[in-house]
């Protein structure tokens, strides 16, 4: 079977259905900055067609982390539904995130090249303390909170549209 992201562009529009991790290590977490932006990420990727969320968190962690984790690891704790504008088109996306309990021990910071359908990029990974994560763009900013409370037991919903109906 092709793999195929979850996501399209034409003239008008974007969408893109994501999940992404939270990963903790002695009052840290690990962020993601893709070469050549002035902002951050938790580490995760696209959902393939076919593909459950679940599956997905563990296979991104797999694919940029180097970790393999089992579904009892993987906590959804977010929901996020961001709308808005950017270069003429609505962009719509949706994105999990979840808590991912490891015992493996990580370095403080790292690169991975990863080419998917957009291209090649390089991602960085670096451990961020959690009371530094108010200085640093991390997209959604929604996150922060989440984070810096350390938010995980109920899921939490965010919808975040930014354009007039």
């Amino acid at each position: 079977m092709e793999i195929v992201d979850v996501k399209f562009k034409d003239e008008k529009y974007v969408f893109h259905y994501r999940v992404a991790g939270v990963i903790e290590k002695e009052g840290k977490y690990l962020v993601q900055q893709i070469s050549g932006k002035d902002y951050y990420i938790l580490p995760g990727g696209h959902v393939h067609i076919g593909e459950t969320s679940i599956d997905a968190i563990r296979r991104e962690i797999r694919e940029e982390v180097g970790i393999e984790v089992e579904e009892k690891d993987c906590k959804l704790f977010c929901y996020n539904e961001n709308i808005f504008k950017r270069d003429d088109k609505i962009e719509h996306w949706l994105e999990q995130y979840y808590i991912i309990a490891t015992d493996v021990e990580l370095a403080d910071s790292w690169e991975f090249v990863e080419n998917d359908i957009d291209g090649i990029k390089t991602l960085k990974y670096n451990f961020i303390e959690s009371d530094k994560i108010n200085e640093i763009d991390l997209k959604p900013e929604v996150l922060k909170e989440i984070l810096k409370n350390k938010k995980f037991d109920n899921i939490f919903h965010n919808i975040s549209c930014n354009i007039k109906k």
